[in-house]
Protein backbone atom coordinates (compact mmCIF):
# COMPACT_ATOMS: atom_id res chain seq x y z
CA UNK A 1 0.00 0.00 0.00
CA UNK A 2 1.06 3.60 -0.71
CA UNK A 3 -0.62 6.52 1.15
CA UNK A 4 0.33 9.71 0.10
CA UNK A 5 0.23 13.11 1.68
CA UNK A 6 0.70 16.38 0.54
CA UNK A 7 -2.22 18.52 2.16
CA UNK A 8 -4.87 15.86 0.97
CA UNK A 9 -4.44 12.37 0.91
CA UNK A 10 -4.21 9.67 -1.24
CA UNK A 11 -4.28 5.95 -1.24
CA UNK A 12 -3.70 2.88 -3.06
CA UNK A 13 -1.69 4.54 -6.10
CA UNK A 14 1.08 1.66 -7.78
CA UNK A 15 1.93 4.85 -10.36
CA UNK A 16 2.74 8.49 -9.67
CA UNK A 17 2.69 9.94 -13.37
CA UNK A 18 1.09 13.06 -12.56
CA UNK A 19 2.83 15.36 -10.41
CA UNK A 20 1.10 16.43 -7.15
CA UNK A 21 -2.05 14.94 -8.02
CA UNK A 22 -0.75 11.14 -7.92
CA UNK A 23 -3.33 10.21 -10.00
CA UNK A 24 -3.18 6.51 -11.28
CA UNK A 25 -5.16 3.08 -11.52
CA UNK A 26 -3.31 -0.42 -10.50
CA UNK A 27 -3.26 -0.53 -6.89
CA UNK A 28 -0.54 -2.40 -4.76
CA UNK A 29 -0.98 -5.64 -3.68
CA UNK A 30 -2.56 -6.09 -0.02
CA UNK A 31 1.18 -6.45 1.97
CA UNK A 32 2.97 -4.41 -0.57
CA UNK A 33 5.30 -5.31 -2.95
CA UNK A 34 7.60 -7.00 -0.65
CA UNK A 35 4.60 -9.83 0.37
CA UNK A 36 5.50 -11.93 3.14
CA UNK A 37 8.65 -13.53 4.98
CA UNK A 38 12.08 -12.22 6.57
CA UNK A 39 12.00 -9.23 4.73
CA UNK A 40 8.57 -7.86 5.47
CA UNK A 41 9.03 -8.31 9.37
CA UNK A 42 12.27 -6.04 8.46
CA UNK A 43 10.29 -3.35 7.08
CA UNK A 44 7.50 -4.11 10.53
CA UNK A 45 10.19 -3.70 12.63
CA UNK A 46 11.75 -0.82 11.15
CA UNK A 47 8.33 1.22 10.75
CA UNK A 48 7.27 0.59 13.94
CA UNK A 49 10.97 1.98 15.12
CA UNK A 50 11.05 4.96 13.09
CA UNK A 51 7.31 6.41 13.24
CA UNK A 52 8.53 6.06 17.33
CA UNK A 53 11.62 8.08 16.79
CA UNK A 54 12.30 9.82 13.56
CA UNK A 55 10.70 13.32 14.85
CA UNK A 56 12.30 13.10 18.22
CA UNK A 57 14.42 15.76 19.06
CA UNK A 58 17.64 13.77 20.11
CA UNK A 59 16.72 11.57 17.02
CA UNK A 60 17.12 14.97 14.90
CA UNK A 61 19.96 16.13 16.82
CA UNK A 62 21.82 13.43 15.97
CA UNK A 63 21.10 13.17 12.43
CA UNK A 64 21.68 16.81 11.48
CA UNK A 65 24.27 17.84 9.47
CA UNK A 66 24.58 21.48 8.34
CA UNK A 67 27.58 20.90 6.86
CA UNK A 68 27.18 17.83 4.61
CA UNK A 69 23.07 18.82 3.60
CA UNK A 70 24.65 21.27 0.70
CA UNK A 71 26.49 18.82 -0.53
CA UNK A 72 24.02 15.93 -0.84
CA UNK A 73 21.57 18.73 -2.79
CA UNK A 74 24.23 20.04 -5.04
CA UNK A 75 25.21 16.57 -5.97
CA UNK A 76 22.01 16.30 -7.75
CA UNK A 77 22.59 19.14 -9.86
CA UNK A 78 19.04 20.54 -9.24
CA UNK A 79 18.05 22.04 -12.18
CA UNK A 80 14.65 24.43 -12.94
CA UNK A 81 11.02 22.11 -12.92
CA UNK A 82 13.25 19.06 -12.07
CA UNK A 83 12.07 16.14 -9.89
CA UNK A 84 13.70 14.79 -7.47
CA UNK A 85 12.78 12.01 -4.97
CA UNK A 86 14.35 11.48 -1.41
CA UNK A 87 14.30 7.52 -0.99
CA UNK A 88 13.97 7.11 2.99
CA UNK A 89 12.93 10.43 3.66
CA UNK A 90 12.94 9.70 7.56
CA UNK A 91 11.57 13.21 9.29
CA UNK A 92 11.99 15.13 5.74
CA UNK A 93 15.91 16.86 6.45
CA UNK A 94 16.66 16.61 2.92
CA UNK A 95 13.45 16.85 1.32
CA UNK A 96 12.29 19.65 2.71
CA UNK A 97 15.29 21.38 2.87
CA UNK A 98 15.58 21.18 -0.65
CA UNK A 99 11.94 21.85 -1.90
CA UNK A 100 13.26 25.44 -0.04
CA UNK A 101 16.23 25.86 -1.58
CA UNK A 102 15.34 24.99 -4.97
CA UNK A 103 11.11 26.14 -5.39
CA UNK A 104 11.31 25.76 -9.05
CA UNK A 105 11.87 21.69 -7.92
CA UNK A 106 9.37 18.90 -7.23
CA UNK A 107 10.60 16.78 -4.72
CA UNK A 108 9.30 13.80 -3.68
CA UNK A 109 9.92 12.43 -0.27
CA UNK A 110 8.89 8.36 0.35
CA UNK A 111 9.49 6.41 3.98
CA UNK A 112 7.94 3.29 5.46
CA UNK A 113 7.62 5.37 8.32
CA UNK A 114 3.45 6.26 7.91
CA UNK A 115 2.72 8.66 11.17
CA UNK A 116 6.82 10.08 10.16
CA UNK A 117 5.61 10.75 7.12
CA UNK A 118 2.54 12.93 8.26
CA UNK A 119 4.19 14.73 10.32
CA UNK A 120 6.88 15.55 7.68
CA UNK A 121 3.73 17.08 5.28
CA UNK A 122 2.50 19.38 8.05
CA UNK A 123 6.20 20.93 8.57
CA UNK A 124 5.86 21.40 4.45
CA UNK A 125 2.55 22.94 4.66
CA UNK A 126 3.31 24.99 7.30
CA UNK A 127 6.74 25.89 5.24
CA UNK A 128 4.27 26.90 2.98
CA UNK A 129 5.86 24.45 0.69
CA UNK A 130 3.80 24.04 -2.93
CA UNK A 131 6.30 22.23 -4.29
CA UNK A 132 6.44 18.72 -2.37
CA UNK A 133 5.08 15.93 -1.22
CA UNK A 134 5.44 12.87 0.92
CA UNK A 135 4.13 9.11 0.20
CA UNK A 136 4.26 6.14 2.74
CA UNK A 137 5.72 3.32 1.05
CA UNK A 138 6.14 0.06 1.86
CA UNK A 139 8.21 -2.46 -0.16
CA UNK A 140 11.62 -2.96 -2.40
CA UNK A 141 9.62 -1.51 -5.58
CA UNK A 142 9.11 2.20 -6.08
CA UNK A 143 5.51 2.88 -7.17
CA UNK A 144 6.94 5.55 -10.11
CA UNK A 145 6.98 5.61 -13.23
CA UNK A 146 10.62 4.68 -15.58
CA UNK A 147 12.65 8.08 -15.83
CA UNK A 148 10.23 9.86 -13.35
CA UNK A 149 12.95 11.81 -11.77
CA UNK A 150 15.67 13.89 -12.60
CA UNK A 151 17.97 12.46 -9.52
CA UNK A 152 17.27 10.75 -6.46
CA UNK A 153 18.99 11.27 -2.47
CA UNK A 154 19.18 8.93 -0.14
CA UNK A 155 20.99 9.30 3.21
CA UNK A 156 21.63 6.98 6.10
CA UNK A 157 19.23 3.89 4.71
CA UNK A 158 20.97 1.93 2.51
CA UNK A 159 21.67 -0.25 5.51
CA UNK A 160 18.17 -0.87 5.83
CA UNK A 161 17.43 -2.11 2.47
CA UNK A 162 16.82 -6.27 2.65
CA UNK A 163 18.00 -6.47 -0.76
CA UNK A 164 19.90 -3.30 -1.47
CA UNK A 165 20.96 -4.56 -5.05
CA UNK A 166 17.00 -5.05 -5.84
CA UNK A 167 16.36 -1.39 -4.29
CA UNK A 168 19.05 -0.10 -6.14
CA UNK A 169 18.04 -1.65 -9.48
CA UNK A 170 14.64 -0.17 -9.48
CA UNK A 171 16.01 3.39 -8.40
CA UNK A 172 17.71 3.35 -11.50
CA UNK A 173 14.51 2.51 -13.51
CA UNK A 174 13.00 5.92 -12.26
CA UNK A 175 16.12 7.94 -12.85
CA UNK A 176 16.36 9.57 -16.44
CA UNK A 177 19.38 8.65 -18.38
CA UNK A 178 22.67 10.82 -17.29
CA UNK A 179 20.14 11.67 -13.71
CA UNK A 180 22.07 11.78 -10.62
CA UNK A 181 22.24 9.43 -7.43
CA UNK A 182 23.49 10.84 -4.08
CA UNK A 183 23.98 8.68 -0.93
CA UNK A 184 24.97 8.86 2.31
CA UNK A 185 25.38 5.73 4.62
CA UNK A 186 27.40 4.77 7.40
CA UNK A 187 30.33 1.97 6.73
CA UNK A 188 31.36 -0.84 8.06
CA UNK A 189 35.50 -0.67 8.67
CA UNK A 190 37.70 -2.80 6.77
CA UNK A 191 39.79 -3.63 9.78
CA UNK A 192 36.48 -5.26 11.60
CA UNK A 193 37.29 -8.86 10.03
CA UNK A 194 34.43 -10.06 13.15
CA UNK A 195 32.09 -8.02 11.51
CA UNK A 196 30.93 -6.58 15.26
CA UNK A 197 29.91 -3.34 13.60
CA UNK A 198 26.63 -5.22 12.07
CA UNK A 199 26.17 -7.57 14.92
CA UNK A 200 25.93 -4.58 17.12
CA UNK A 201 23.79 -2.69 14.72
CA UNK A 202 21.53 -6.38 14.90
CA UNK A 203 20.78 -5.00 18.73
CA UNK A 204 19.07 -2.23 18.30
CA UNK A 205 15.34 -3.51 17.01
CA UNK A 206 15.14 -0.81 13.66
CA UNK A 207 14.98 -3.17 11.08
CA UNK A 208 18.99 -2.87 10.51
CA UNK A 209 20.23 -5.35 7.86
CA UNK A 210 24.21 -5.01 6.43
CA UNK A 211 26.51 -1.96 6.71
CA UNK A 212 29.01 -2.67 4.00
CA UNK A 213 32.64 -1.19 3.61
CA UNK A 214 33.67 1.81 1.72
CA UNK A 215 34.56 -0.53 -1.68
CA UNK A 216 31.95 -3.13 -1.00
CA UNK A 217 29.13 -0.56 -1.42
CA UNK A 218 30.93 1.03 -4.49
CA UNK A 219 30.32 -1.69 -6.54
CA UNK A 220 27.25 -2.62 -5.22
CA UNK A 221 25.70 1.35 -6.84
CA UNK A 222 28.03 0.96 -10.27
CA UNK A 223 26.83 -2.50 -10.47
CA UNK A 224 23.19 -1.55 -10.69
CA UNK A 225 24.56 1.46 -13.50
CA UNK A 226 25.69 3.89 -11.39
CA UNK A 227 29.03 6.08 -12.19
CA UNK A 228 30.95 7.62 -9.09
CA UNK A 229 31.73 11.27 -10.00
CA UNK A 230 32.46 12.23 -6.38
CA UNK A 231 33.00 11.19 -2.86
CA UNK A 232 33.78 12.29 0.90
CA UNK A 233 34.19 10.63 3.96
CA UNK A 234 31.88 12.17 6.85
CA UNK A 235 31.03 10.84 10.54
CA UNK A 236 28.07 10.62 13.12
CA UNK A 237 28.01 9.51 16.24
CA UNK A 238 24.78 7.50 17.40
CA UNK A 239 23.70 6.83 21.46
CA UNK A 240 21.59 4.30 22.53
CA UNK A 241 20.90 2.43 25.92
CA UNK A 242 23.37 -0.03 27.26
CA UNK A 243 21.71 -3.09 27.94
CA UNK A 244 22.89 -6.88 28.51
CA UNK A 245 23.17 -7.89 25.36
CA UNK A 246 25.49 -4.59 24.38
CA UNK A 247 27.50 -5.47 27.10
CA UNK A 248 27.94 -9.11 26.87
CA UNK A 249 29.27 -8.55 22.88
CA UNK A 250 31.37 -5.54 24.14
CA UNK A 251 33.30 -8.24 26.29
CA UNK A 252 33.58 -10.71 23.45
CA UNK A 253 35.00 -8.22 21.39
CA UNK A 254 38.79 -7.37 21.05
CA UNK A 255 39.36 -3.64 22.68
CA UNK A 256 41.19 -2.94 18.94
CA UNK A 257 37.89 -3.76 16.93
CA UNK A 258 35.90 -1.88 19.52
CA UNK A 259 38.19 1.05 19.00
CA UNK A 260 37.56 1.34 15.21
CA UNK A 261 33.93 2.76 16.06
CA UNK A 262 35.28 4.75 19.19
CA UNK A 263 33.02 2.85 21.31
CA UNK A 264 32.51 4.74 24.52
CA UNK A 265 30.47 3.79 27.49
CA UNK A 266 28.55 6.64 29.35
CA UNK A 267 26.74 5.53 32.23
CA UNK A 268 23.88 3.92 30.70
CA UNK A 269 24.35 4.95 27.01
CA UNK A 270 26.66 3.46 24.86
CA UNK A 271 27.98 5.15 21.83
CA UNK A 272 29.73 4.49 18.20
CA UNK A 273 31.08 6.88 15.78
CA UNK A 274 30.85 5.88 12.16
CA UNK A 275 32.87 6.99 8.98
CA UNK A 276 30.05 8.19 6.78
CA UNK A 277 30.50 7.34 2.99
CA UNK A 278 28.88 10.56 0.92
CA UNK A 279 28.98 9.47 -2.79
CA UNK A 280 27.23 11.25 -5.80
CA UNK A 281 27.00 9.34 -8.98
CA UNK A 282 25.83 10.17 -12.61
CA UNK A 283 22.97 6.87 -13.43
CA UNK A 284 24.48 5.39 -16.75
CA UNK A 285 23.82 2.46 -18.73
CA UNK A 286 23.79 -1.14 -16.46
CA UNK A 287 25.92 -3.72 -17.28
CA UNK A 288 24.73 -6.60 -19.03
Amino acid sequence: MVDTANGDGHAGLRRLSIWNECVTADPLPEGGLMGTGDEQGIIETARRAFDANLHGAEFQAVLADDAQLPWLIDGLDPQQGGRYLDLATGNGYVALALAAREPDCQVTGVDIAAAAIATNAEKATAARLGNICFAAVDGIGLPFDDGAFNGVVCRYALHHFPALATTLADVHRVIEQEGRLVVADALRHDADDVDFINRFQALQPDGHVRMHGREALLEICTAQGFALEASQLTAIAFPRPLDAAHRTLLTETAPEIRALYGIAVEGETIRARFTVLNARFRRCDRPS
